[in-house]
């Protein structure tokens, strides 16, 4: 009798839904663990809340972040500001009112503006040049940074101080703004830019295509399918420079959110790994028939290939692989974590889709190994076992050869007539054949001499 008789595989469905009401047992429990103790006392103990707060704090006095408070005026969250054309709520978009009823663009103006000439050359958190001191030639440097590299006007020097000059820029690239004028009519360098009179006149008449230009101007939102994205704007990219990205050197607020996040990762960490820990290797290492709990609600089990309850050296090993795939989605970079996993998981079942015999597996192949249904399935625990089932079930399927040799003999079993009439039809000599007859006869004699009815010549 083949292994294969004795062993029913798993279907490929079931392995699958162990495995998944194993994760999700796992993950769900853990992360309740993460959220009621490491993520909160843990989190809390080793300074995550204080770094969270400073760089919320940090965003907030930029003046381009929205914070969220709590009751205990704790910053929650934070968020940029989503101004709609005309300054109002636009709450299928997410925008919020400006306080003063100012278009949505004033107020993006007005942050833009405050950011790059009064935060950034002010606050102590920002990172200036080298020999950096604050003074107003300073201040008046940043002002010129901003006409210049952010609204992208002509050099100060083109226009200060001079009358009839072109105040805003004579390409695309900036259609919007130019210099605020003086009296005299020279530039205002200390003034924030203005419309343009073009544009004013457009505004003034409330053309809803030119404000809501204007509003992209400074935050570009994509909705697509009801998902909101943000592409692009002046305003989204002071927002960009105060996190320190795109090439921006600030360094306070990408330092403190690296800072939690690697708290946050420990705490994780710290919640779920001891779960994944018991779930897929404690449990089915102290079970004998290397079930974790999936395994054990869908009626499955692991066996050695030869039918044989797993040693204890597989049950620690096997295990471990399972273990190892799971702690993937626990790399620090979820993005990263979720593809390891992913990719891990469905090679290891790919194995298994080719697979006919249950074998298939990347960890069944390694530590010989089959998943298999409880049901149907004949496992022992020892060879000696297995050897006695095999000898009984031997014994019931075939008969011993004095019972065959009963049947062959008996007159009243045609096949052994039939048998015979094909016999003679290829005798070529009677005494060879009746030789060969009598010695086959002496051997069953030999074997059994009770009394039997046979075809023989002297009968």
């Amino acid at each position: 009798m083949e292994n294969e008789d004795l062993l029913t595989p798993a279907p490929i469905s079931k392995r699958a839904f162990a495995f998944i009401v194993d994760f999700i047992l796992a993950f769900v429990i853990g992360t309740l663990l993460n959220s009621f103790v490491t993520g909160t006392y843990m989190f809390d103990a080793l300074n995550g809340n204080k770094l969270q707060q400073e760089y919320y704090s940090f965003a907030q006095d930029s003046g381009l972040c929205h914070a969220t408070m709590d009751e205990s005026g704790k910053i929650k969250t934070i968020s940029l500001f989503g101004y709609a054309e005309d300054g109002k709520e636009n709450s299928s978009l997410g925008y919020l009112p400006t306080p003063t009823g100012a278009l949505g663009y004033e107020a993006y103006l007005d942050k833009v503006w405050n950011y790059y000439t009064v935060f950034y050359p002010t606050d102590t958190r920002m990172v200036h040049p080298e020999n950096y001191t604050y003074s107003a030639d300073s201040l008046d440097s940043y002002k010129e940074y901003t006409y210049t590299k952010i609204f992208l006007l002509p050099e100060t020097e083109t226009v200060e101080g001079k009358k009839d000059v072109a105040l805003y820029s004579n390409d695309d690239s900036q259609p919007y703004f130019q210099y605020a004028v003086k009296e005299d009519g020279t530039a205002n360098l200390a003034a924030k830019p203005i419309l343009r009179k073009e544009i004013k006149d457009k505004v003034d008449a409330k053309d809803s295509e030119t404000l809501k230009k204007l509003r992209d101007y400074f935050l570009t939102i994509n909705e697509t399918n009801g998902t909101l994205s943000i592409s692009g704007g002046v305003y989204y990219e002071a927002a960009l420079h105060l996190e320190g990205q795109k090439g921006s050197n600030q360094t306070y607020f990408t330092d403190h959110y690296r800072d939690v996040q690697i708290i946050s990762w420990e705490c994780s960490l710290t919640a779920l790994l001891p779960v994944y820990f018991v779930f897929f290797y404690l449990i089915p290492v102290c079970d004998k028939k290397g079930r974790a709990l999936g395994k054990f609600i869908f009626r499955l089990g692991v066996v050695r290939e030869d039918d044989i309850y797993m040693n204890p050296l597989q049950r620690c090993l096997r295990p471990l692989f399972m273990l190892v795939l799971v702690s993937l989605t626990l790399i620090p970079n979820s993005g990263a974590s979720m593809i390891a996993f992913g990719a891990a998981a469905l090679l290891d079942f790919a194995f298994l889709a080719f697979s006919k015999t249950g074998k298939g597996t990347i960890h069944d192949r390694l530590f010989k190994t089959a998943v298999v249904s409880l049901k149907g399935s004949e496992i022992f625990a020892n060879y000696e076992e297995k050897e006695i089932y095999l000898a009984k079930y031997q014994t019931q399927e075939n008969p011993s050869s004095d019972e065959e040799m009963l049947k062959e003999d008996t007159i009243l079993d045609l096949s052994t007539i039939n048998k015979r009439r094909d016999e003679a039809r290829n005798i070529t000599s009677f005494d060879e054949f009746e030789k060969m007859k009598d010695e086959e006869h002496a051997k069953k004699e030999a074997m059994d001499p009770s009394n039997k009815v046979n075809l023989n010549k002297e009968e």
